[in-house]
């Protein structure tokens, strides 16, 4: 197998950790929530066979890169600032860019700031979304029509910490399982669109007796350390090559 290797890098007034494989063009894969590079362990090896530089940073707050304490300093202008260091840091002045969930909002947002560092974008689970007149709080929700959205709570400071934090094996063990197609259908449509507005964010999801064949123990475990150690807390044009997949029983594909 090729071999994934790992160093810090500095970006942003911040050090990054980051995952890299393989040597030529560079692919940057940024991860979700609740992630890390590791997500991408699968990728980045076939990446590296197929002659690509494939890079996997834990973004900040996350695993092995530094966290700060201030809100402010999580702006989406700040997280698109960090991978553009990353490019700097890698030598890197054009380059494709992968990114999952959240991490795709990141390359989104990174693609208006900087779109002349951005060869192509594909997106998983998330596609483009303009910017609108409207606070993206008030967006999110009008969005969930008086039930639960995952953002409004996440944006409560200390509420979501303290649930997930209780349990954080459970906590990704319930994610995981709940938002992947091994879960019934019905609980990601009751996570988006029936949940009530004033449930825990854990509460609807199910934890799985038996962890499904994607997800290991030690998998598990990885994360679990690492969240345990760290836990997280004006538009332009895209002009670019662009691929956005979801699966068929995605939140995206479901809910949007």
């Amino acid at each position: 197998m090729m071999e994934i290797k790992h160093r810090q890098v500095h970006s942003n007034g911040i050090t990054l950790h980051i995952a890299e494989a393989g040597q030529g063009s560079p692919v940057i894969l940024v991860h979700g929530f609740p992630e890390l590079w590791y997500s991408w362990r699968h990728q980045l090896p076939a990446l590296a066979r197929a002659g690509y530089h494939a890079v996997a940073p834990d973004l900040r707050g996350y695993g092995d890169s530094d966290a700060p304490e201030a809100v402010e300093s999580y702006s989406m202008v700040n997280m698109a600032a960090d991978i553009s260091g990353l490019l700097e840091a890698i030598a890197a002045e054009k380059t494709v860019f992968v990114g999952h969930n959240w991490g795709a909002n990141i390359v989104w947002d990174f693609a208006r700031l900087y779109p002349r560092r951005v060869a192509a974008i594909a997106a998983l689970s998330v596609p483009c979304r303009p910017r609108t007149p409207q606070p993206p709080t008030e967006i999110n929700r009008s969005f969930s029509r008086g039930h639960f959205n995952f953002v409004v709570y996440f944006g409560r400071l200390g509420v979501a910490e303290a649930e997930l934090q209780a349990d954080v094996r459970q906590t990704l063990r319930r994610f995981f399982y709940s938002l992947s197609a091994d879960a019934p259908p019905e609980v990601v449509t009751h996570l988006y669109t029936s949940k009530p507005a004033d449930a825990g964010v854990l509460d609807g999801m199910p934890d799985p007796p038996v962890l499904p064949a994607w997800l290991t123990d030690a998998d598990l475990d990885y994360y679990a350390c690492a969240f345990e150690r760290a836990p997280a807390s004006a538009e332009h044009s895209i002009a670019t090559a662009i691929w956005i997949a979801t699966g068929k029983n995605s939140p995206a594909s479901q809910t949007s």
